[in-house]
């Protein structure tokens, strides 16, 4: 029987917490009569590296207005004051926009003791304070939506991992199922990871929690897995979830009745309760995950007998995915990132054969799909993904792939899945030179074979499209 949870103290737990992870985050240094962030006049003091290399503390002061009919247009002035080394010029800050936006520092690395300085820019730490700042007077001002008891549904038992490359058709595959009324799609639950970090035990233990429909609070698990040392993510703060505006049920009316549904923007913070009771009444969760590529850490989850986890494994040819990586970032190490992201392909592709001791516990789990096969015959595949689910293909997910698989392609972006699919498939070949086509193909000669796509040999066969490379 389930029961009614009641969050009456949500709003005041959400300001709570998100002021003791901010803290944290900040590595902030308080005296007893300084919170964060306070009611009326904000001190927060950070430690910062001065340009000589020199330890300074520096106090941001955060004037907040306290005019209630102007709650949602808060302004934060920042004010660095100088110690006596360095000059007032070179510490002043000016006043912190209602546009202010974080943009992520290379320079900030984890201390290395409780000693240790932080080297932040406090125009930067002030412009996440006024996000929280916001955040908390969002919650505030909807206290009665927020507080509002929520039925506490048992936990979600289906799920299903996308197990994929960034840059290999994932986003399509996952409006694949985000579009379907039984699924609760996420599209990137480790959205606040660098592309880099192993800790394989903590992303995974995030990813159960987002299957289970549990979801944490962003602030908290930056707090929590000791992430201060990596660059915010904005949008995860101020959403209280990464990529929302890419997931259709934490955009809709019910998610986010004080914002625009279009542009899923103004919505707030994701009350939580309420997604984690929308995701568990539906048939199943599917999360789409480009930042762990490896299929074996997640045997803990299938080994739990009260959940039931599949995985899609979705393949590109790996010619195509440096191709569009290319498009994003000219500088991109082609040699280096091909080398990885065929040994990422390879490794989880030959355990999902499940023929060995090791890969037993996959067997009848794991779906493989080529990104080529998807593009050339939509409606074929996409039925048999959803069989796998165990999903209905329903009337109006079929007009949405035919509206989206058949765009002039010279009209689509990088970003977009509104494309004609079969045009796009092999559009690298007219952008990859045939030096860096070789290069790639000498990392990647087992990939090529086990998933059935041709090397080239010279200049002519890459740009002769009678010559189909997709066996």
């Amino acid at each position: 029987m389930t029961q009614i949870h009641n969050f009456t103290k949500y709003a005041v737990n959400y300001k709570t917490a998100t002021r003791q992870a901010m803290e944290s985050l900040f590595q902030v240094n308080k005296t007893d009569n300084e919170t964060f962030p306070p009611a009326e006049t904000e001190l927060v003091k950070i430690h910062s590296i001065s340009p000589n290399n020199s330890v300074n503390q520096t106090t941001i002061k955060k004037n907040v207005t306290n005019n209630k009919a102007n709650t949602d247009s808060k302004i934060l002035e920042a004010k660095t004051i100088s110690n006596q080394s360095v000059t007032s010029r070179e510490h002043s800050k000016s006043a912190i926009s209602a546009q202010s936006v974080v943009t992520p520092s290379k320079d900030v690395k984890k201390p290395q003791s409780e000693t240790s300085a932080y080297k932040v820019d406090p125009e930067k730490v002030a412009a996440m304070v006024r996000i929280v700042n916001n955040n908390i007077a969002f919650v505030t001002k909807h206290a009665q939506y927020y507080n509002e008891p929520i039925e506490e549904l048992p936990l979600q038992t289906n799920g299903i991992i996308i197990l994929t490359q960034n840059r290999s058709g994932s986003t399509f595959l996952g409006e694949i199922f985000d579009k379907h009324p039984d699924v609760f799609y996420n599209f990137e639950p480790l959205g606040f990871f660098d592309f880099g970090q192993k800790r394989h035990a903590d992303k995974v233990e995030v990813v159960r929690r987002n299957l289970k429909c549990d979801f944490p609070d962003i602030p908290s698990l930056y707090k929590t897995l000791d992430l201060h040392h990596r660059a915010l993510k904005t949008h995860c703060i101020v959403n209280n979830f990464c990529f929302r505006n890419h997931m259709r049920n934490l955009c809709g009316k019910e998610m986010c009745p004080f914002g625009n549904t279009n542009s899923c923007s103004g919505c707030g913070p994701v009350h939580l309760p309420r997604a984690n009771h929308m995701c568990r009444k539906k048939k199943i969760a599917v999360a789409k995950l480009v930042r762990l590529r490896d299929i074996m850490p997640f045997k803990s989850i299938v080994e739990d007998p009260s959940y039931n986890l599949k995985f899609i494994h979705l393949i590109r040819d790996p010619r195509g995915i440096e191709s569009s990586r290319l498009k994003l970032d000219r500088r991109l190490d082609v040699n280096h990132n091909s080398m990885l992201t065929c040994g990422s392909q390879l490794r989880n592709g030959i355990a999902g054969f499940a023929n060995t001791t090791d890969t037993q516990w996959l067997k009848g789990r794991y779906y493989r799909i080529r990104y080529e096969d998807l593009a050339m015959d939509p409606f074929k595949y996409t039925e048999e993904i959803y069989k796998f689910a165990g999903l209905e293909f329903k009337q109006e997910i079929r007009n949405w792939i035919k509206l989206n698989t058949q765009q002039d392609p010279a009209q689509h972006s990088p970003w977009t899945t509104k494309r004609n699919s079969t045009s796009t498939m092999e559009a690298w070949r007219k952008h990859l030179p045939f030096k860096t086509v070789s290069q790639i193909q000498q990392n990647c000669p087992k990939v090529l074979d086990l998933y059935g796509y041709k090397p080239v040999y010279n200049e002519t066969q890459l740009h002769d499209f009678r010559f189909r490379l997709v066996v």
